[in-house]
């Protein structure tokens, strides 16, 4: 019987504005502007931290 790889529930990894704005082509300011204009952040530490979640809200956000 071949062994099955282990799958182990990872934590989802947030990004920083920076990385965000990197793949998005923004400014970084931006993308933290519109994060807290619409509060779809999380703060780690006194650091800014986009989950998933977030990134999709800015994505609508910027939709608009």
């Amino acid at each position: 019987m071949p062994e099955q790889p282990l799958i182990l529930n990872t934590p989802e990894i947030p990004k920083t504005p920076e990385e965000v704005a990197e793949e998005w082509r923004a400014s970084p300011r931006r993308i933290r502007s519109k994060a807290r204009e619409i509060r779809a952040f999380a703060l780690i530490g006194n650091q800014m931290r986009l989950f998933p979640k977030h990134v999709e809200a800015l994505a609508k956000a910027f939709e608009v």
